[in-house]
C-alpha cells in the first residue's frame, strides 16, 4: 500500500546490539526483528521504499517497572521519550536506514 518514496521504521531497542542477562528471549527477539528489518530494507529498495531500523537505549517510559514474570531488571536512568522521538524524526528526515543506541547519545 506503500507508494515509492514511502518508509517503514522499526523501534527494536539496544538490547538488539547489546543483549542482556536475564533479558534472553527479549533480547533474542528484538536482534531477530531488527536483522529482518534490515533483510527487508533490501528488499523494499527495489520498489522505491525504504525500512528504518532504529534501536534507542532505554527509554523513560516507565515499562522496565512492569516485569512479566520476578523482577524488573536494574536499568539505568534512561533517555527522555522526547530526546527519543526528536532523533527518530532526524532520522527519517535524513533517509537514514541503521540508527544504532550510539546514534541516540
Amino acid at each position: 500500500v506503500l507508494e515509492p518514496g514511502g518508509f517503514v521504521a522499526n523501534v527494536s531497542g539496544l538490547v538488539a546490539e547489546l543483549p542482556t542477562a536475564g533479558l534472553v528471549a527479549y533480547s533474542a527477539a528484538k536482534a531477530g526483528v531488527s536483522a529482518g528489518y534490515r533483510a527487508l530494507a533490501r528488499e523494499l529498495r527495489r520498489r522505491g521504499l525504504s525500512a528504518i531500523d532504529l534501536r534507542p537505549p532505554h527509554t523513560e517510559t516507565a515499562l522496565a517497572a512492569r516485569a512479566l514474570s520476578g523482577q524488573p531488571p536494574t536499568l539505568p536512568v534512561g533517555l527522555s521519550p522526547q530526546d527519543v522521538a526528536r532523533r527518530i524524526v532526524e532520522a527519517i528526515e535524513a533517509d537514514e536506514r541503521d540508527v544504532p543506541g550510539s546514534a541516540f547519545s
